[in-house]
């Protein structure tokens, strides 16, 4: 886990929550109904009239005991665990507990006011409200603040922009460059192809845990990235699940140049692509070799906002370090 997976549970939380609105509306309804009652006899003192009041307080206090009521039906419950589900912080937990808790003790104040006495819990209903209504604004307040964070953090980054994550939970020196240095040549290819010069592809920010790397760069070129990575991950799985093994590169070039069109993917990138009629056989064969090298290091990964994961016996296959006739075709791109 990342802060990008804390920033999208805690706006997956914010919608559970807003679904407590209509709760908290009947809330502040209640507490506004009770403070109408806690001031009658106030009222009425200063006035010198007592005329009435009696009955005022009564229907007052039958008024706010069918707001609990209706509060006190509101199934706060399953909205409470889905929130709770989502993602467990303590901080956020502790504001949810008020609330929940607070909403069982409405359960018990309701039943005082139909006597003709309450005003000794009108203080303690004035506080139980006023919790339920602060832990709900402090909640939003602190999944606003996240967000804002990962605002800030995410300011020069580039749309449309390049996002690389791996699911491998330990990520080594060597599997950090296992993502960065195929997505370079990868692009130096494209860039080299489409003749693009002076915009060369950059880091700008990278995030722990499961290591996600932004990239800045030329954005039709970072679209056809995402594309390719895509199709090429399709070919291995297929290649993978009808003969059991990795997939040859120097051998599959061609092959899979017939299934990917690169040149295609550019026009509806929108590159000009008038002056371009293929991909050079040596500039194809190491977009493969580097996906390769990418996908094999990183089985589950995740481009941009698409995810690629491969079952449990793919990986095994993936995990042996044997391609055949690399050595060959890294000969071949020498030559």
């Amino acid at each position: 886990m990342n802060f990008q997976d804390i920033v999208e549970k805690n706006n997956q939380q914010l919608e559970v929550l807003n679904k407590l609105e209509m709760l908290i509306e009947n809330v502040q309804v209640a507490k506004r109904q009770l403070e109408l009652g806690y001031e009658i006899p106030y009222t009425a003192s200063i006035s010198n009239s007592f005329t009435g009041v009696y009955d005022k307080v009564v229907a007052s206090n039958n008024t706010l005991r069918e707001n609990l009521i209706g509060i006190e039906e509101y199934n706060l419950g399953l909205i409470i665990n889905e929130f709770k589900q989502l993602y467990n912080n303590n901080i956020l937990n502790l504001l949810i507990n008020n609330i929940e808790t607070s909403y069982q003790e409405i359960s018990r104040i309701k039943k005082i006011f139909p006597k003709t006495n309450p005003a000794a819990e009108y203080k303690n209903c004035i506080n139980t409200l006023n919790i339920i209504i602060d832990s709900f604004e402090k909640t939003k307040i602190i999944i606003s603040y996240i967000n804002s964070v990962n605002i800030d953090l995410s300011k020069g980054i580039k749309q449309p922009s390049l996002k690389i994550r791996s699911y491998v939970e330990e990520i080594t020196d060597e599997g950090f460059n296992s993502i960065i240095r195929p997505i370079n040549k990868i692009y130096d290819q494209l860039c080299i192809a489409a003749n693009i010069k002076g915009e060369p592809i950059e880091i700008v920010r990278v995030e722990s845990g499961t290591i996600t790397i932004n990239f800045n760069g030329n954005g039709k070129i970072s679209e056809v990235i995402e594309k390719i990575l895509s199709k090429l991950y399709q070919i291995y799985i297929r290649n993978f699940t009808s003969q059991g093994k990795k997939l040859n590169i120097a051998e599959s070039v061609d092959a899979v140049k017939s299934e990917i069109e690169v040149i295609e993917m550019m026009d509806a990138a929108g590159i000009d692509t008038t002056e371009l009629k293929e991909l050079s056989r040596e500039s194809m064969t190491i977009i493969i070799k580097e996906t390769n090298i990418l996908l094999t290091a990183n089985p589950d990964i995740k481009i941009n906002e698409k995810v690629l994961k491969r079952s449990e016996d793919i990986k095994a296959l993936i995990s042996k370090p044997v391609y055949l006739n690399e050595k060959k075709d890294e000969e071949n791109i020498e030559e």
